[in-house]
């Protein structure tokens, strides 16, 4: 990333800290903290897998918050950001996303997002869509 974050990049890494917070237990298990990352999803969002499964976003939310303090050791970390396309609200953005459950060997994926801007969004943004493949 670069010295100047944007705010695709803080939203990104935001995000995924919310999501090691919550598997590790960090955050409580309510609707209000789940509600960082429930209120960022568009209500047609959906993540294509880096198995090639599509997950639409009422199922995601179901298997996310079922985790709950179910992952003790995980970590994610974040790298190459790079916006793609920008054009007029919506954002093409690219990252790596680097996994780590357990203490086993890392994992890594491409990931690609499509953000709109809003307003109401913590960073500006709200996810439209996501779309991972495995990375070596």
């Amino acid at each position: 990333m670069t010295n100047e974050t944007s705010n695709y990049q803080r939203e990104i890494v935001e995000l995924h800290q919310f999501f090691v917070d919550w598997y590790i237990g960090e955050l409580a298990k309510t609707d209000a903290a789940f509600a960082r990352f429930a209120d960022v999803m568009a209500d047609n969002f959906a993540i294509v897998h880096p198995g090639g499964v599509i997950i639409e976003r009422d199922s995601l939310f179901e298997n996310i918050y079922n985790t709950h303090n179910q992952r003790p050791g995980f970590r994610i970390w974040i790298e190459n950001v790079e916006l793609r396309h920008h054009d007029g609200n919506i954002l093409v953005v690219s990252y790596e996303e680097w996994q780590v459950v357990n203490d086993d060997k890392p994992t890594t994926r491409l990931s690609t997002v499509i953000f709109r801007e809003n307003d109401d969004a913590p960073n500006g943004l709200q996810w439209l869509h996501v779309h991972e493949t495995w990375m070596k």
